[in-house]
């Protein structure tokens, strides 16, 4: 979590390019493939699962016991999934994995709201395996097939945006600090006078609230002892509980007393002050 301002990256414009092979290569997403083909080995989707979270952990040094490396884990499980339901090739899944992947690097750079652009740098760069212009695009998709993955992207990533954006992004910790001017100073022995005051309050008052406890006892003393006992418990949970709220407020009561009354002491004192050194005006003697 950044504290410094200027140290959170703000949202900026991304190229899209052709990325294909970059995070996995041919024999690692094979195998990544594999972990989908049901043999005698492989009998459920668990198993599955579980076969595609530890090679997927290697290749990409994730921790299968993050929580965050959960969420991309199953990201691109049901990404490739979704892939082989549809009998895409090799290449097709390569390019559709690193489309997910930088598509989720550019929401997750900046903590600030991206979500115009990160779908514009998504369209674009699903543009780039859909027009065949080598060696800046190719033609991966067709027409059909590219309103599918459309599809699947808005579904299964930015519907979820702010819950990706939350978990991923860093955090920004604001700190305010109020400074209030033209406000009475006590001396350090005003202080102390004003707080010993305040801690012979505090014991009056928890005295007083102990002495309340005390005669409830003698009152109830005659009562079923079970019935009495469940009383005294929760009339001492009760004060237990309130009685720090009690301290509290007194505490602040007493302190804007006193800066109260020293205030309006002050005050007084330099009207007084002022009063004294005017000057009375002569009045010229008349003649006669």
């Amino acid at each position: 979590m950044s504290n410094n301002y200027f140290e959170v990256k703000l949202p900026e414009y991304k190229r899209a390019k052709l990325d294909l092979w970059q995070y996995f290569d041919q024999n690692q997403l094979q195998s990544l493939v594999g972990c989908f083909e049901e043999n005698e080995f492989v009998k459920s989707s668990q198993n599955s699962y579980e076969l595609f979270t530890n090679l997927v952990c290697k290749l990409m040094k994730l921790n299968e016991n993050s929580k965050k490396d959960q969420i991309l884990i199953d990201k691109y499980f049901y990404l490739v999934k979704f892939c082989l339901d549809r009998e895409y090739s090799l290449v097709q899944i390569s390019g559709l994995l690193s489309l997910m992947i930088r598509t989720h690097s550019v929401a997750s750079e900046t903590a600030f709201g991206n979500l115009d652009q990160t779908f514009g740098f998504f369209k674009e760069a699903l543009l780039c395996y859909a027009v065949h212009r080598p060696p800046f695009s190719l033609n991966l998709f067709q027409p059909t097939e590219i309103k599918q993955i459309l599809d699947y992207f808005i579904n299964a990533y930015f519907k979820q945006f702010k819950f990706y954006k939350y978990v991923f992004s860093t955090g920004i910790k604001a700190e305010l600090n109020f400074s209030y001017t033209n406000q009475p100073q006590l001396s350090t022995s005003e202080e102390n006078d004003a707080l010993n005051d305040l801690d012979d309050s505090l014991l009056r008052n928890e005295s007083r609230l102990l002495n309340e406890l005390g005669l409830i006892e003698e009152n109830n003393e005659h009562e079923a002892p079970e019935a009495n006992s469940e009383i005294k418990q929760f009339v001492k949970d009760y004060l237990n509980q309130h009685l720090t709220v009690v301290k509290a407020d007194l505490l602040n009561e007493e302190i804007f007393t006193k800066i109260g009354d020293k205030k309006s002491s002050a005050q007084k004192r330099s009207k007084s002050t002022s009063s004294s050194t005017k000057t009375p005006t002569k009045t010229p003697n008349k003649k006669n």
